[in-house]
This record gives structure tokens, C-alpha cells and sequence, in this order.
């Protein structure tokens, strides 16, 4: 119902309002997110407006003549808001590839082996990610596929630096044997999920990718966990 899209757009726009104010500041995202809020605040303005004609009335006064209007105001702020949105994600992204990347320069030249090596893998999960499911329903084209293939070859390129890794060097770095396990584990589950998820693509056997694509998922919030450990450190 209109009220609570009304209520969930007010509570969107005070979290956003509070990430902003409380964050650290960066001129291109902090744009975006501008931009998405002034949209959020379009957006509850017109179902504002639309709730207003229906509870006071005004459509039997007019015999719903204002209705396509409405829509059509309706339907452009809700596209914009899309578009905005849309638009900080994927700035967030950039940022978060950005930032990895340096820290992995850092590590590299701090001869940290273990946690440059984490990075770059992290990033390149993340990019591989971001194509597969930015679809909702697994189903890619010849382009997609191409593209996929490609990130999954950056995937296997920095898992290859990760399986030579050592005990030993983790130790150097005052990472635990436990840690070190579990990032050797799931870096192998998810280089073996991502070649059999394509795999399962190109044979169109969509049980297989789903089942791929959850393992995917669930080892690369593993792997954030451990991720997020280990930089710490």
C-alpha cells in the first residue's frame, strides 16, 4: 500500500542522510549519493501526492481523469531513483576495488605474501561476482559468457598465487593455522565453483548453475569473514 511505500522511502532517506553525515568524504560518491537522496525525496513526494487524491476524494470529483498523470510523474521519479541507485552502487564498487588494490600494492612491497595475495584474489571475486549476479535469473548471453569466462581466468591466475601459499608464511605474517586452512579451503571452492558454474552455463543446465552459484555465494561470505580477519592483523 501507498503509506508504507510512503514509510519505508522516509526510512531509506534518514539512513542514507546518516551514512552521509557520518562518513568520511568522497567528492564522486558523495554526489551520488546526493543524487539518490534528492530522487528518494522526489519519489515520496508524488506517492505523497498520490495518496492525497485517493484519500481526499479528488478522483470522483474528476472521474479518475488525473490517474495517467499521476502514473506517468509516478513511473519517471521511480526510474530516476533506480538510475541513482544503480549509480552509487556502482561507484561504491569502484571505490572498494580501488582501495583493495592499493592495499595490495602495500603488502607487495612490504613483502607480505599472504595478505597480497588475499587481496588481489578478494578482488577478483568481487569482479567476477558482480557480472554473474547482476542478473537475477542466471541466464547470459554469448557476450556475458565471453566476459565470464575471461574474469574466471583472473580468478584462477591470483588462486594460483594462494594454493603455493605455506604455512610458513602465514605464521610470518601472525596469521593462524586456523585462518590459513580456511582461506586455503574456501579460495579452492570458490575458483572450482566458478569453472563449474560455467561450465554448467554453456550446458544450460540451470539446476547446476543455481547449485554452483550458491556455493559461490556462500563460500565468498566465508571468505569476507576471513578476509576481513586477516587485513586486520
Amino acid at each position: 500500500n501507498i503509506k508504507s511505500s510512503v514509510k519505508l522511502l522516509g526510512n531509506q532517506i534518514r539512513d542514507l542522510e546518516d551514512v552521509m553525515q557520518r562518513n568520511p568524504k568522497f567528492e564522486t560518491i558523495d554526489k551520488n549519493a546526493e543524487n539518490l537522496l534528492k530522487s528518494l525525496v522526489e519519489e515520496q513526494k508524488v506517492l505523497n501526492e498520490i495518496d492525497d487524491y485517493f484519500e481526499k476524494g479528488e478522483y470522483k470529483a474528476d472521474n479518475l481523469g488525473k490517474v495517467k498523470e499521476l502514473n506517468d510523474k509516478y513511473k519517471l521519479v521511480s526510474q530516476t531513483r533506480k538510475e541513482n541507485d544503480k549509480i552509487l552502487t556502482t561507484s561504491l564498487q569502484e571505490m572498494s576495488i580501488l582501495l583493495n588494490k592499493k592495499l595490495a600494492e602495500k603488502f607487495e612491497k612490504n613483502n607480505k605474501k599472504v595478505k597480497s595475495s588475499v587481496v588481489q584474489f578478494v578482488n577478483d571475486i568481487n569482479k567476477f561476482s558482480e557480472e554473474a549476479f547482476s542478473k537475477n535469473n542466471l541466464s547470459y548471453d554469448e557476450n556475458e559468457i565471453a566476459n565470464l569466462e575471461k574474469l574466471k581466468e583472473e580468478v584462477k591466475k591470483s588462486y594460483k598465487n594462494i594454493e603455493i601459499l605455506t604455512f610458513e608464511d602465514a605464521r610470518k605474517e601472525n596469521i593462524s593455522k586456523e585462518s590459513y586452512e580456511k582461506l586455503k579451503k574456501n579460495a579452492k571452492i570458490l575458483t572450482e565453483s566458478i569453472e563449474n558454474m560455467i561450465k554448467s552455463i554453456r550446458a544450460k543446465n540451470i539446476e547446476a548453475t543455481v547449485k554452483n552459484a550458491s556455493n559461490i555465494l556462500g563460500s565468498e561470505t566465508d571468505l569476507k569473514n576471513i578476509y576481513g580477519t586477516l587485513i586486520m592483523k
